[in-house]
Parts: structure tokens; sequence; C-alpha cells
């Protein structure tokens, strides 16, 4: 018989929550409904029982600090709206009241202390999961699911509600359109856990696309601005939308900008197009999106700039058009007056050089800038006066090129370290004092942290006398870590590869933990065991099919007779967990590799379609072999959902 564990829900949100969220509705919806199928009830406590396990999970595991807010968001922002829009078909027997009683209740399924009271850090803990509890009874109570005197007995305390007002993402957008800086308030409220945060964000993604479509650009760059504050609230609006719908119409825009000639200004539509541009790769940097992913085309823009982000050409390479707009940047950031200060950038400059060609240049113009101070044609303080110019607003994302240039060319000439510590300096701090500068300026910073921290570590072992590597290495260490990605560092990955019997070892161990404790039922129930879903995205992508399946199916084997099903419940969900989809993948044609975990079930699906194969093999293990194929396909199935109403 199948049945849906603890175990397995909770694994599915992990890993739908691990890095950027794949819980927009339809992902979320068809997954519960294909393993809740017609039991809304079962559902609805069991999605309160996994989200909150993860909760509890990531608070022992001690995981950084936005990691335990994205789920406490989930709980509070997500799940009251996914049961409001249940409700429809829930059926008159039972309630979201009753069912979110049923998962609430004190002694029930969620234990608020999963620590004894003497343990280190079980005060904060308990406190954690109990504030989240009373946020997501007072979210519930907004969008009409519970009643005071609900949560009263829940909480066995009399509750006073909070006067919090419910948005409507039609509301939002309308406010927005008359007046687009009613956004940035909003914005702020992303970070609220009072159940709005899916209205808000459907208003970003959806003002973003209209002022794309009506090229309000001035508006768009106060739009993009606020965001770039708070790139970390991208988490959350990626709970409630895919990021096609989001970046694509940004793409779009940067991939059609009219660059007018004739224009006076310059620097306006130059500060417009680095907001936008900025936000867009920001976004894409934190969740590792690629150009595919997102549906634009292979000679756009866009994906020109991240194909070549840092890849430099000979002039000789130029064509005559580029050729000429290089030496017109080299001289208006180098020229210099009689007291030899840099003049600036005029706008002559920029009215022959459209924003899309200057980012495509950069890579370039550093390198041509860094050959010329090496032959002493430029002197070191003209370069430095020259980068200068490229901290200003308008050129800022120009260091995401540049610095990406610089750190696959540094050190590679002894004699150019202390030309390239001075050059890294002056990019890494900047003098500005605007806050809007600052915060872009830390924005491209968590975008270069990683790979420069590592060229700057190595350039320490080399040369441990040099103070200056020391202070720009600590300088960068808070911007590392600032992706919301699976993938592993390639030193990561070749040390698992070198070390296979560890990470088998590791994926073992987690696997009879997580039966463990889906088959064991006490009171109050035990706390989740610590796991991620980075071992197994990691253990998909240094283990070879074959081995990681061995592994599984020795663990389903090596229960007893009763626990199959649940054992073979969590395997499947661990293969099941979702994975971020391409845009690609819907166009005729793609070849878009596949991910290592689509891989693994392919290959179960090929073994399973192989029936004299099957007959070889021991007959327990093609059992649980056929069993967990089953399993995996019931969860993947496309579910026929119920009508919802909203």
């Amino acid at each position: 018989p199948t049945m849906n564990s603890r175990a397995g829900l909770f694994l599915w949100l992990n890993a739908a929550l691990a890095a950027r969220p794949l819980t927009d509705d339809m992902t979320l919806l068809g997954y519960l409904h294909a393993r809740y199928p017609g039991n809304v009830q079962s559902l609805i406590v069991d999605l309160l029982v996994a989200s909150f396990d993860n909760l509890t999970n990531a608070m022992l595991r001690k995981e950084i600090r936005q990691n335990v807010k994205v789920i406490r968001s989930f709980i509070c922002n997500k799940l009251p709206t996914l049961i409001a829009m249940l409700c429809g078909s829930i059926g008159e027997q039972i309630t979201p009241e009753a069912c979110i009683q049923m998962a609430l209740i004190p002694g029930g399924l969620i234990s608020m202390t999963p620590l004894p009271p003497i343990s280190n850090g079980a005060t904060d803990i308990e406190e954690s999961l109990k504030g989240t509890r009373l946020e997501f009874l007072q979210a519930c109570a907004l969008h009409g699911l519970v009643a005071e005197s609900t949560i009263a007995a829940i909480l066995r305390g009399p509750i006073a509600l909070p006067r919090v007002t419910k948005y409507s993402k039609e509301t939002l957008v309308a406010q927005c359109a008359n007046n687009p800086s009613r956004l940035a308030p909003l914005i702020d409220d992303l970070n609220g856990m009072q159940g709005n945060a899916g209205a808000i964000s459907g208003c970003v993604v959806e003002t973003i696309s209209n002022l794309c479509m009506s090229k309000d650009t001035m508006s768009l760059k106060t739009v993009c601005n606020e965001l770039i504050k708070r790139i970390a609230y991208m988490d959350v609006v990626m709970q409630y939308t895919q990021p096609q719908m989001l970046l694509l119409p940004l793409c779009n825009l940067l991939n059609e900008w009219m660059h007018d000639q004739d224009q006076t200004e310059f620097t306006p539509s130059y500060e417009e197009f680095a907001s936008i541009l900025l936000l867009t790769l920001a976004t894409m940097h934190r969740y590792e999106i690629q150009w595919p992913d997102i549906g634009v085309l292979e000679d756009s823009f866009i994906a020109r700039l991240l194909d070549d982000m840092s890849c430099s050409k000979p002039p000789s390479e130029l064509p005559d058009e580029q050729g000429s707009q290089l030496a017109k940047w080299i001289e208006g950031l180098f020229a210099v007056d009689d007291s030899g200060e840099t003049i600036g950038i005029g706008d002559d400059v920029m009215r022959q050089c459209s924003p899309q060609n200057f980012y495509l240049l950069v890579p370039t113009l550093f390198e041509q800038s860094v050959l010329a101070c090496r032959s002493n044609a430029l002197a070191i303080n003209t370069f430095k006066g020259g980068l200068e110019l490229l901290l200003e607003p308008f050129l800022l994302p120009s260091l995401i090129m540049g610095l990406g240039w610089l750190v696959e060319h540094s050190w590679e000439d002894h004699n150019d370290v202390d030309l390239l510590l001075q050059v890294l300096e002056k990019l890494l701090k900047p003098s500005s004092t605007s806050q809007e500068t600052q915060a872009m300026h830390r924005t491209i910073l968590s975008m270069v942290a990683t790979p420069w921290h590592d060229s700057l570590q190595e350039l320490q072992r080399r040369q441990p006398d040099k103070k200056k590597v020391a202070e720009l290495s600590a300088l960068l260490t808070p911007y590392l870590s600032n992706q919301r990605t699976l993938s592993c560092r390639r030193s990561e990955l070749n040390d698992w590869i070198q070390n296979e019997g560890a990470l088998k070892a590791r994926v073992q161990q987690s696997l009879r933990e997580l039966i463990r404790w889906a088959s064991t039922s006490t009171n109050p129930p035990d706390p989740p065991p610590r796991y991620a879903h980075k071992l197994f995205a990691v253990a998909c992508q240094a283990l070879s099919p074959e081995k990681l399946l061995s592994i599984i199916l020795g663990e389903i084997t090596a229960t007893d007779f009763s626990t199959i099903p649940t054992a073979l419940d969590v395997c499947a969900s661990m293969i099941c967990a979702p994975t971020a989809l391409s845009a690609a993948t819907h166009q005729p044609g793609s070849a878009i590799a596949l991910s290592p975990v689509r891989t693994l079930r392919n290959h179960i699906r090929h073994l399973v379609s192989e029936p004299q194969a099957l007959l070889t093999r021991l007959q327990r293990n093609a059992e649980a072999l056929v069993q967990l194929s089953r399993r995996i396909e019931s969860q993947l199935s496309i579910a026929q959902m119920p009508a919802l109403t909203i």
C-alpha cells in the first residue's frame, strides 16, 4: 500500500525552499493534488506540519537568518492564501479552521519545544516557533480562515488581533499605476509576516511588467533601485512567481532600448538603464538563472552580455564602430586637465555609444587600460581617477564585467600585483555617500565577492607579507554566500568526488534517519532529523545515477517489511524534489542539459522499462525498484486540480 509519510512532504518542501523558491501556485498545488487526490483535509494538515517541521529543522541546523526568514514567510504569507484557495474544494464536512486547529492544537502534531528545556538554544527556538505560529494564525484571521476564539483555544489564552488591512493584488496594481511611488513602502512590507506578501509580490511583478510595456523607464528605475536595496526580498517575491514573469519584460526592455543620439542629455538614460540592468543581473545571479531559463533570444543583448560577461577582445578584432566607441570611452575616462584631474565623461562619449554597447565593451576597456598602465602609457593615478567615474550610478554595473575580467587575469603577471591591488581597492571602496549608490555597490559586491575572495586567498598564500590582501579579503567576507542555489563550487564538488565514500555514507545516514523518523510516532512528536536538500543535490552531481540508485534501493530493502511503504515514500519524495524548469525546455528543438535529479529519474524509468534486465536482479531489489518507480511516477503525475475559489 502507498502511504504519505510525515517525511515525504517535509522533503519536498525542504527542496522547494532550499534555493530559489519553487512554490508558485501551479507548482505547489499540482504536486499537492497529485499526492493527496481528493483529500484536501489531509493535504492542509500535512502541509502545515511539514512547513513547521522545515522551520524547526532550519533552526536546529542553525541555518543563516535569511533561510529561516524565507520559511517563516512561506508559513505566514503563503500558507494562508493557499488554504484560502483550497477552501472551495474542501467540502462542507470539514472547514479550513478545523484543519488548522487539527494541526496546531497543543500536544498534537506540531511541537513548539523540539529540544529539551535545558538544551542550548532551546528557549530561542521555542520562542521563534511560537512567534511564527501566532503570526500565521493572525494572517489566517486576516484571510477569514479562523475566528479569534479558535486562535485563543490553540494558544490557550486570550488574544487581541492586530489591525491589519488585507491587500489585494488588483487594488495595489491600480494604486501603483496611478502613483508608482506607492510601490516603495509596499516593497518594505514584503519583509512582514502579516499575510500580505502574496498580494504585494503579485503587484511588484505586474507593475514592473506594466512599466516595461509602457517604457516608463524613469518610474521603473525607482522601482528597481528599491528592490536593489533589498535584493533579499526577492526570495519572497519568487515564492509567488516564475522568474520568467519578472525577468523577461526587463530583459526585453534592455534588449530593445532606444538610444536617441539627438537627445540633449545622456546621463539620465544611462542611469535608468543601469538600475534596470543591475536588478536583472543581480536577480539572475542570486538564483543562478541562465538566459535560456527565461526565454530570451540567443542574439539578444542580455544573452550576449551574459555569455561574454568577462571576455575581452583584441582591438583589431572589433568592428570599426566598436573600435571607435572604445577609443572614445578610453579618452573620456582618462582625459585630464592641466592639473592632472580627470575631466569626466562628456555627452559626446555617450552620444555615440548605446548603453548596451558600452557594457559589452567593458572587459576590453579594462584590458586595454591595464595594458596601458603596465606599459607606463597610462599613469596609475589617472587610471584610478578614471575608475572613479565608473563608480557613478550611471555606469556602476560596469564593475560586474570589469571585476569579472580582472579576477580571471589577476596575478598572471607577478609584476602587476601592486597595480591590481590598487585598482581593486579603488573599485571595492567607493567614496560616494549616496545611499542609492552604496546600495547598488553592495549588490555588485555580492555578485563578485566569491571569485575575488578565492583569488585573494590564493595570493595571500603566495605572498603573506601583503597586508592589503588581507584587508580586501576581509572587506569581501560579508558578501560571500549571498546566492540561493544548489550548485556546488567546483572545488567543493571535486572534494566530494574524491571522497565518494563519505558522500555515500552521508546519503545513507540521511535516508535511515528520515525513514526512522517517519515510521516512529511519539507524543510530543520528535523533531525532524537535521537534513538539507543540498546533500541530495550534491550526491546527484557527484555520484553516477547507478551508484546513487544502489544506495537508495539498499536502504529500502534493508527496512522491515512493515516499514517499506514509508521507505518508498521517503525515497520517492527525495527523488521527486522540485527542480527549476527552464523556459527553453518548452522551445522546439532546444537542447537543454537535464538536471542531475532528472537524470536519476530517467535512469530509473529506463531500468524499469527493460523486463529482461529486471529478471537478473535479486528479487527484493527488483521489487523495490519497480515499487519506487511507480511511487515516483505517481508523485510526478500532473493532478487534475479541482476548481478553486479565491
